[in-house]
């Protein structure tokens, strides 16, 4: 979190717009986390139990809109989430690459000659604009996957004070600590391979500036086989790093699958043992699957962050 600390200045000229995706986005994960177990929980029963009552015209129609009463404001509050934190990242990204550029105005000439052209265009421009599309893709989903976590998790424990029985199904949500273990492996191979991939993103940076600040050598010693050679070396050794990131971060997701597959079973055999009713069991499996899914998301969003 030390590293973050010297930023946190750039956040001050959009702090509001941070603080309206944060509300958006807390909208958006209790719509998602109880909407849907909800209709389950409330709504089912009275209208496909078995010793159901006929419904009025109007409290049909009124249940009937309820779902996409829930998907508007799921979909609005999204919206605003998504589009105030990419405001937000892409006016702090731009003040971080402006800063930067001042910094290379004031440093000493002997900073230049220790640091390659190539090397300081990469740091300047590439690194900015993966760190810029890290964020603006993650950003928004640290307030969102947080949001609907906490609202299913809350829900589930509503369950387990009002329902019968149902304390004892919140044991299957204590696979979710162990999902901190594959994450950790992830995130620290994805550290270790980033380190590479930003060497080698420098290095044929170096190449292409090198090359093109010294065609008419290239070309007056006969060395363009060489140099294609030399360029050709340097950008496979890219793609095979860029694989290995690929390998590590596509792993995470099928991993944390299982293991939310693990829980749910759990509970379907503790649900039929002790005969809990099949409205409640549908309203437990529904909150926990929307409590799984930003478990799976926070892990992908900690292989980017490690990577940014």
């Amino acid at each position: 979190m030390k590293r973050f600390l010297p930023y946190l200045k750039y956040l001050r000229p959009v702090r509001w717009h941070l603080f309206g995706a944060l509300i958006s986005g807390i909208i958006y994960g209790v719509a998602t986390s109880v909407g849907l177990p909800f209709m389950i929980k409330s709504a089912f029963p009275r209208i496909f139990g078995s010793g159901a009552k006929p419904l009025d015209e109007w409290t049909l129609i009124g249940y009937s809109l309820y779902l996409p009463a829930v998907f508007i404001v799921r979909g609005i509050a999204g919206y605003f989430n998504e589009y105030l934190t990419l405001y937000s990242g892409v006016r702090v990204l731009d003040a971080l690459r402006v800063d930067l550029f001042r910094k290379l105005q004031e440093l000493p000439l002997a900073f230049f000659h220790r640091n390659s052209t190539g090397d300081l265009i990469a740091r300047g421009l590439n690194d900015t604009n993966t760190l810029q599309s890290i964020l603006t893709n993650t950003a928004n989903e640290l307030i969102k996957q947080p949001a609907t976590l906490i609202g299913a998790l809350g829900y589930l424990t509503y369950l387990a004070v009002t329902e019968s029985g149902v304390p004892l199904v919140l044991l299957s949500i204590a696979i979710i600590p162990i999902t901190v273990f594959p994450i950790r492996y992830v995130g620290k191979k994805i550290i270790e391979k980033s380190r590479m991939l930003v060497a080698q993103v420098s290095l044929l940076t170096v190449r292409y500036s090198e090359n093109l600040s010294a065609v008419k050598e290239v070309r007056a010693f006969g060395l363009e086989k060489m140099e294609a050679q030399r360029f050709a070396a340097s950008s496979a050794a890219m793609a095979r790093i860029q694989m290995k990131i690929s390998k590590y971060s596509l792993l995470l997701s099928p991993a944390i699958e299982f293991m939310s597959a693990v829980g749910i079973s759990v509970t379907f055999v503790y649900a039929y043992r002790v005969h809990i009713p099949l409205a409640s069991f549908l309203t437990i499996l529904a909150a926990l699957f929307v409590s799984y899914e930003p478990i799976k998301r926070l892990g992908a969003i900690n292989s980017d962050l490690k990577r940014g």
